[in-house]
Parts: C-alpha cells; sequence; structure tokens
C-alpha cells in the first residue's frame, strides 16, 4: 500500500476521533512506516466531509463497522470494510494512490 495517499477520520465530535484510533491500528500494520502514516492522516469534521460530498470531490468512504450496522444505515456511496477485513483492504481501495479515503465507525464511549 502506497503510504502517500491521504486519509482523514470523520466524526461527529473531535473526541469520537480519538477513540476510533484503536480501529486503525491495525491498518497501521499495513503501512511500511508509522512516522509516514501519521503524516498523512489528519481529522475531518463531518461538516468537512459533508462539504466535500456536496462538492462531489473525489473521495472514498469506509465504513468500518460491522456488516450489520452498515446495514441498518450508512453514508451515501460509502463502502463497508469491517476491521476483520483490515488485513485484505488493499483490494477494495482505488489504484489511484492519491485518491483521498475517509474512515469513519461509531467510535466508542
Amino acid at each position: 500500500m502506497n503510504t502517500q495517499r491521504p486519509f482523514f477520520i470523520a466524526a461527529r465530535q473531535k473526541q469520537a476521533i480519538r477513540t476510533a484510533v484503536p480501529l486503525f491500528l491495525m491498518l497501521l500494520l499495513l503501512m511500511a512506516s508509522a512516522e509516514v502514516w501519521a503524516q498523512n492522516v489528519r481529522d475531518l469534521t463531518t461538516v468537512e466531509l459533508k462539504q466535500k460530498i456536496d462538492a462531489r470531490e473525489k473521495v472514498l468512504i469506509i465504513d468500518a463497522r460491522t456488516s450489520q450496522e452498515y446495514g441498518l444505515a450508512h453514508l451515501p456511496n460509502a463502502i463497508n470494510i469491517p476491521p476483520q477485513q483490515f488485513n485484505s483492504i488493499s483490494e477494495s481501495l482505488p489504484e489511484d494512490k492519491n485518491f483521498p479515503l475517509v474512515f469513519y465507525c461509531r467510535g466508542y464511549s
């Protein structure tokens, strides 16, 4: 996986972003360097994500919840990749390594 791909984590509140980070530790294993990975991740508010969707910006939205939660409701055009499938995530990603990815989940409290 190209570690130059931009990553975003979207949540309603900043605290939810920070509580979702453990889910992304599995994704970190796919990266060649934790330092490079961290430089390419930034927080994205739900307002910013909605603006990107409304502007039809190039972005892949990945719902990192269970298949059951995804089935109940999900963001438009989001694909479901539960944490258990992160080891095979590259099969679901666009070939364009500059295509931004947005991960979201329900978060933990």
